[in-house]
């Protein structure tokens, strides 16, 4: 069954190439309106839309009062999003919610509505309900396990079995921005639209080795004279955080 099957099977749109990076509260607006929005989706995508420090400080003021430096890091934290509210244990959740709704619907309400007017009938056409849509970026997010089981390949040598291992340490290893650009490197898409990445092995060595990606099949050609997983690691490095590896410049 192919990937397009399968999510119509389960009642899904085709998956496109979806734009997780949109807030799932700038979607749900666009797509069924402001009053769809719950309070567990606004807080949700607010901690999305903060950095990963700021979510520490929030997560960790919801749980505590916080004193002393954490404390002061939580009010400048408010202050760059203008709110003078004294908080406490208590009155976090709330803080954070009227900070969410300023952000993430009241400022972009001119662009939303405008998107609303040309997608709106089709957004509700095709996700049908605010859960429909929300199981999308679930499905489509990659995930070091989803990745892994994208991965076909039978190795016969121990080298190619090693190889195979290192680069499975690897994606292991990633967070969602990283495996976003290595999901992008195979397939040539930062979502989880196809339901299989082939990997072969080849024996280049030396300056010419490196991974070699078909974003047609998609498939990888996976260097088998890897000795130890942080060689694999940097090459793969190299080609990751080298943003002129991501462009078409043959034609």
């Amino acid at each position: 069954m192919d990937v397009h099957r399968a999510y119509h099977s389960k009642g899904l749109p085709e998956p496109p190439n979806f734009p997780l990076q949109l807030s799932k509260v700038t979607t749900i607006v666009i797509a069924f309106g402001e009053e769809t929005v719950t309070s567990a989706d606004l807080f949700n995508s607010c901690l999305h839309f903060v950095s990963q420090t700021d979510r520490d400080l929030i997560q960790a003021a919801l749980k505590d009062d916080l004193k002393g430096e954490n404390k002061d890091e939580l009010l400048d934290l408010l202050e760059r999003f203008q709110c003078s509210i004294n908080p406490s244990k208590d009155n976090m959740k709330s803080i954070i919610d009227k900070i969410a709704h300023k952000e993430l619907i009241q400022k972009p309400k001119y662009a939303m509505d405008n998107m609303a007017i040309i997608c709106r009938e089709t957004f509700m056409g095709t996700f049908l309900s605010v859960d429909k849509l929300l199981e999308i970026y679930v499905n489509l997010e990659p995930t070091p396990r989803k990745f892994l089981k994208l991965l076909k390949a039978s190795p016969i040598t121990n080298a190619e079995n090693a190889s195979l291992r290192f680069f499975q340490q690897y994606v292991r290893g990633q967070n969602t921005v990283s495996l976003r650009k290595l999901l992008r490197f195979l397939t040539g898409s930062e979502t989880i639209t196809v339901p299989k990445i082939d990997i072969s092995f080849t024996q280049l060595e030396g300056f010419n080795r490196r991974p070699i990606a078909h974003m047609c099949g998609p498939s990888l050609e996976l260097p088998s004279t890897y000795s130890s997983y942080p060689e694999l690691r940097m090459e793969m490095d190299s080609i990751l955080f080298d943003d002129s590896c991501f462009v078409m410049n043959i034609a």
